[in-house]
């Protein structure tokens, strides 16, 4: 019988958070971009940032593992 590693079990944890991640992620882009037109050179609102910012410090630890993010990636804007 095959065993899965912590990591192997963490990873698979980190997947599925990581899409349940997106898909928040999309909704609140969809709120305040209803029609997906922004691009490099749109002011976008505090409040998206805002939520955005929380989202990533809600999933900081999954972000860390899985993306390679640093602390400095979840400083305040």
């Amino acid at each position: 019988m095959a065993r899965i590693s912590n990591t192997g079990q963490q990873e698979k944890l980190d997947e599925k958070e990581y899409w349940e991640y997106q898909a928040k992620h999309r909704a609140i882009r969809a709120k305040y971009d209803p029609s997906n037109e922004w691009n490099e050179a749109t002011s976008v609102p505090r409040e998206y940032l805002t939520e955005i910012h929380d989202l990533n410090l809600q999933h900081g630890s999954m972000l860390q593992r899985r993306n390679g993010w640093t602390a400095e990636d979840f400083e305040d804007q």
